[in-house]
């Protein structure tokens, strides 16, 4: 049965809600949002009206949002609410097709994810002995060519009908920004559920490639790295990856182009590793503490402005950092305890971010980095809720729950 005529039927709906709520990738809103959808039935009118090959989605809306740790903007699509869950729903069940994809593609898939793209790169024999190539795809999911997508991801999903469908929503080649309609190349939209699974499919030739020729390989969406044991042999690899990048129409991002030497310290997906160690990357904590700082910066102004307690204002900080680190539930993403968590073997980067997040906690108060920042007692920034990622890294080490 394709995948279109599902989205009529109710039990598929509560078998999507069912598997949303057990990954644990709805927050409160989120999860209202989704049982009201189904239980008033809001999908059957695009349910019924799917399969016509004259039915398609409005354009999406084209949004800029903030990069993490950066001043940077990214660009992403967004449907209309009733239109995002049906995308959702169809994104669900594209999951049929994971098995076509190489078991060194890491990204967006039901089982394996960044601790099995760790664990199996850190426990490959001799690692600490080979040399390493890592690149990154400048502005991937949007760069993609749809013409050159479209017959791969033909092969792939065949269910007719769907493939018809993403086809359709593909090539619309419209977009709304600032309540206007537009013509533009969206390549694969990021933002959009399904994204995730054409950035798979689109580059699954390079993945199965290094896996068919039993090379240490990963990709995760747009970042790649690749392992031998000696400099000739990495440059034939690199060769065939940018090669294949660019017979695909994408652009390497020089700035994040990397060769590492046999022994040296290599950083992959937020993580670097040196003789077994695995640990935060430089780029993860300054990104984090950054963070923290502009943070820290917002709360003391408002602290001023609305003459809040002390403990309050600590209050405020704990609480951004604790729902940042522990609490976040992102359909797309991960808590960043449970990205990390999972992969390292060391608490040093986790320590460097403690003492960072003090330091500011008290800073949040004061305004300023002196001695008498510390008559705010360590116990005064716990009686605030500050939870340490040290301590907690080792609650879940201690009780197996990674």
């Amino acid at each position: 049965m394709s995948i279109l005529d599902l989205i009529k039927e109710k039990s598929e709906w509560e078998a999507f809600y069912n598997y949303k709520i057990d990954k644990g990738h709805l927050n409160k809103r989120e999860e209202k949002e989704l049982r009201e959808f189904i239980d008033e039935e809001k999908y059957l009118n695009i349910a019924l009206n799917i399969n016509s090959e004259d039915f398609n989605f409005a354009p999406p809306s084209k949004k800029l949002i903030n990069k993490m740790g950066s001043e940077k903007k990214r660009i992403v699509y967004c449907y209309s609410s009733e239109e995002s869950m049906i995308l959702k729903f169809i994104t669900y069940h594209l999951l049929r097709y994971d098995h076509k994809m190489a078991s060194n593609c890491y990204s967006f898939r039901r089982v394996v994810g960044v601790k099995k793209a760790i664990s199996t790169i850190t426990n490959a024999p001799n690692i600490d002995n080979m040399y390493a190539y890592k690149v990154d795809i400048k502005n991937y999911f949007n760069s993609i060519n749809i013409d050159m997508l479209l017959p791969i991801l033909e092969k792939v999903v065949e269910d007719v009908p769907t493939y018809n469908f993403i086809k359709k929503l593909l090539l619309l080649d419209k977009s709304i920004i600032d309540g206007k309609v537009i013509e533009e190349k969206r390549g694969a939209m990021a933002g959009v559920s399904f994204a995730p699974f054409l950035a798979n499919v689109y580059l699954m030739d390079l993945d199965k490639y290094f896996e068919d020729n039993n090379i240490l390989y990963a990709r995760y969406s747009d970042d790649i790295i690749v392992f031998a044991s000696s400099l000739e042999e990495l440059e034939l690899y690199k060769k065939y990856i940018c090669d294949v990048i660019s017979s695909k129409a994408l652009l390497i991002n020089k700035d994040k182009e990397y060769v590492f030497s046999k022994g040296e310290e290599w950083n992959f997906l937020g993580i670097k590793y040196h003789n077994k160690k695995v640990d935060l990357s430089e780029v993860t904590v300054k990104k984090i503490k950054g963070k923290i700082r502009r943070k820290a910066r917002t709360i003391h102004r408002r602290k001023l402005r609305k003459n809040m307690s002390d403990i309050d204002t600590i209050k405020a900080m704990t609480k951004c950092f604790n729902y940042k680190f522990f609490e976040t539930r992102n359909p797309n993403d991960l808590t960043w305890s449970r990205w990390f968590f999972p992969i390292i073997n060391t608490d040093k980067g986790l320590k460097t971010i403690d003492e960072y997040l003090q330091m500011y906690l008290r800073y949040s108060v004061t305004g300023k980095h002196n001695k008498a920042n510390y008559r705010i007692k360590y116990s005064t920034l716990k009686e605030c809720n500050y939870r340490s990622l040290v301590n907690e890294f080792y609650k879940i080490k201690d009780s197996g729950e990674e």
